[in-house]
């Protein structure tokens, strides 16, 4: 493969797909883990699901493109195996190869701790549900140890919870008749009214967080791919299948946004 192989050229159209399908990814899985509460788990399996996929194809591809233009070829399969799905290396190899001297990761301590948390959740835990049920349990539950990059957030960006008047006389009113039965994402028991309300209160905001800074983590690696991708002119154009994530968004668009499918909607 050269670097001017034309756009209809089998490797062209391949690498395509895979950008297409690792941008789907990653938009999809910001979408899920923005609707996820504890009352509904699923969808934080679905985002850590996706997104772990999404990274590790995107950093994939930057590896591809660098192979193209400073070799003249692609990687073989043996130079993209040596990875696994280690999303943590990947990332580290990448940066670490296009700017040395960039220092995102010790911009915010929240950073690398998001890029562990995917890595392990690609290489070791994404089958932990059912690992666990067959007596296989590698690791913590991994919604677990999301929790605890949600509980930082928490700490940075929730104010103490203030309970009005009237939701005061509403949890009374439910609690004489109400009986609750469910967990957090720590797995901890809920199991009356007034715990199940004031579980809810900071949710939307802790997940506008959580999206806040995947998107900043997904942006930079982005970048990582414009600024190899730039040096040559060649298909096929790999940045532009991530329009969402040219960090053109403010920070409280980035918040407030809930669908990140970028076909279906632009907001």
């Amino acid at each position: 493969m050269t670097q001017t192989d034309d756009i209809f050229s089998k490797n062209v159209e391949l690498i395509s797909k895979e950008a297409g399908l690792a941008a789907t990814c990653l938009e999809q899985g910001l979408t899920a883990l923005r609707k996820a509460n504890f009352a509904q788990k699923w969808n934080y399996y679905q985002g850590f699901f996706l997104l772990s996929i999404g990274m590790e194809r995107l950093l994939k591809l930057i590896i591809v493109t660098i192979y193209r233009i400073e070799e003249n070829k692609l990687p073989n399969n043996g130079e993209l195996k040596k990875y696994g799905h280690d999303i943590e290396q990947l990332f580290l190899a990448i940066s670490n190869h296009i700017n040395p001297t960039n220092n995102f990761l010790s911009t915010d301590t929240l950073y690398p701790k998001i890029i562990s948390f995917l890595s392990e959740y690609a290489s070791i835990s994404r089958y932990y549900n059912l690992d666990s049920l067959s007596g296989k349990e590698r690791t913590l539950d991994p919604l677990h140890k999301w929790k605890e990059i949600q509980d930082e957030i928490a700490k940075r960006h929730c104010k103490p919870i203030k309970i009005s008047p009237m939701e005061r006389f509403l949890i009374e009113r439910m609690s004489n008749f109400s009986s609750v039965i469910h967990t957090d994402e720590s797995d901890k028991p809920i199991t009356d009214f007034s715990s199940f309300y004031l579980q809810g209160k900071n949710i939307d905001k802790i997940q506008g967080y959580s999206v806040y800074y995947l998107y900043k983590v997904i942006c930079h690696i982005t970048e990582q791919l414009e600024t190899i991708s730039s040096k040559i002119y060649m298909m096929p154009v790999l940045h532009e299948f991530f329009p969402l994530f040219s960090n053109h968004l403010t920070k409280q668009e980035i918040i407030r946004r809930k669908n990140w499918n970028y076909l279906t909607t632009t907001k």
